[in-house]
């Protein structure tokens, strides 16, 4: 994907997301990562389905972080977002987003870079998590993505934005003692992306 100086462009995704976008010279009008970095698939379906809607984060979505951090964050967010308290947190959201809207409405080029197709589901909530927060692990389902639900999550971004371009990239996040894993979660990623390009 090229770009000029005319175009607004959306970076989300990983921390590479965030360097090719904070790294773009010539481009007076980008959004990267409004919510920090994110890695899985599911978690950047939901952060363009609330740039999609009109919802503000409220203090349902406010969650303590763990290891006595003392500060409070969502689950929809990197930890960079984490403030000392829930009304300095929303605060912060909030105003993020607001921006963030503002230019993915109007932005005409998106290039978003997974990371990995394992996910953390958090139990009581029932949803996949973007940052675990440092909460105990037995809040959390640890599993990986089938396949057919990362192709659907991705078609689903991108069909519901005909009026933009998109570029997928898979630059692999990779864990100690776990290649198999590690390969098969870059298939997956990979093997999506062809499927709906």
């Amino acid at each position: 994907m090229t770009f000029n100086p005319s175009d607004r462009v959306a970076f989300l995704g990983s921390c590479f997301a965030t360097n090719l976008g904070n790294g773009l010279a010539g481009v007076d009008c980008k959004l990267v990562n409004p919510f920090g970095n994110l890695y899985n698939p599911a978690s950047i379906l939901r952060a363009v389905q609330r740039l999609d809607s009109d919802g503000m984060f409220t203090p349902e979505d406010c969650v303590e972080m763990g290891a006595g951090a003392g500060k409070i964050c969502s689950f929809e967010h990197h930890t960079s977002f984490a403030r000392e308290s829930a009304g300095e947190f929303l605060k912060n959201a909030n105003e993020a987003l607001a921006n963030a809207r503002i230019i993915w409405k109007s932005c005409n080029k998106v290039v978003v870079v997974l990371g990995n197709a394992r996910v953390w589901k958090h139990l009581e909530r029932g949803v996949i998590v973007s940052n675990c927060l440092k909460r105990p692990g037995y809040e959390f389902e640890h599993y990986m993505l089938k396949g057919e639900e990362i192709e659907s999550m991705l078609r689903s971004i991108v069909e519901g934005h005909p009026e933009k371009q998109f570029e997928f990239r898979v630059v692999p996040i990779l864990y100690k003692n776990a290649e198999e894993e590690n390969a098969l979660s870059e298939k997956l990623l990979s093997l999506a992306i062809d499927s709906i390009f």
